[in-house]
């Protein structure tokens, strides 16, 4: 098992404090470093810094050198595929071949509505995951690229420079048996899961494999991570003091997807 870190980098994450993280992860012998999408604290103050994640792994890229690194997700609503794979591209040769594209469906209606991004409903922006996904790798690949989707299209468009991995992964997040698991089936290269126990897991990477099999592919060729709320502490009162100080500052983030107060609980049994 390897062990990698995910920064919240909409809860106050400024170039310092950046730099502090990755050059401590780097140095500290973890696996990976990713980043949210998000564009306001899920707290209260939306006046925090939130440094944009392409821009500031570009910043990562040039100054690491072993860590992989990407966003855990990029919204699908945010931006056109065609531009994130313009920006991605280049982070991938930067940084000697460690880039990861993870993208997803987009959720917070929140930020979505303050910035007058339009939110379709879940199986539209699915629909726009399975197709960005293609458009992406189209780009990556040699030669004028073309695409005729429903919502995104390409029409011998050329993307360089390309990346330094051939192929470079793109990392799906989600835990929707339906659809999610499908488009990890059909297009990803990882899978990443959110915030399931052992048994949760292993239902999921069950249904994956039956959709592998669906569509002709070899479940193993699929790496699988997961997005998982952890602390440290010395003891059991530190602990108990840090689960404090986050539920004081961010509640919202602090409960996460699951019950945060039952996951510090077993921990202090």
């Amino acid at each position: 098992m390897q062990l990698g870190v995910m920064v919240e980098g909409q809860e106050g994450l400024g170039w310092e404090l950046w730099r502090r993280l990755f050059r401590a992860v780097e140095d500290l012998g973890f696996e990976s470093l990713w980043r949210s999408d998000h564009f306001f604290s899920f707290g209260e103050d939306r006046t925090r810094d939130a440094l944009e994640p392409f821009v500031s792994m570009a910043v990562l890229a040039a100054e690491t050198e072993r860590i992989r690194f990407g966003p855990l997700v990029t919204a699908v609503t945010f931006r056109h595929p065609s531009l994130v794979a313009r920006m991605a591209a280049p982070l991938a040769p930067l940084s000697g071949g460690r880039m990861v594209l993870g993208m997803g469906a987009g959720w917070n209606v929140a930020e979505h509505e303050a910035f007058g991004v339009a939110m379709p409903s879940t199986g539209g922006r699915l629909d726009r995951l399975a197709e960005a996904i293609q458009v992406v790798q189209a780009l990556w690949a040699e030669g004028p690229a073309s695409f005729a989707g429903r919502h995104f299209t390409l029409d011998g468009a050329e993307c360089y420079p390309k990346p330094a991995q051939r192929p470079l992964p793109v990392l799906v997040g989600g835990n929707g048996e339906r659809r999610t698991l499908r488009i990890v089936a059909e297009h990803a290269n990882e899978w990443n899961s959110l915030y399931l126990s052992l048994d949760g897991y292993r239902a999921k990477r069950t249904v994956l494999e039956q959709h592998c099999a669906a569509v002709g592919r070899d479940p193993a060729t699929i790496q699988h991570s997961m997005m998982q709320g952890y602390l440290i502490g010395r003891d059991d009162r530190e602990l108990a003091e840090r689960y404090a100080g986050l539920a004081r500052g961010n509640p919202r983030l602090a409960a996460g997807e699951h019950d945060a107060a039952a996951g510090i609980a077993a921990l202090l049994r």
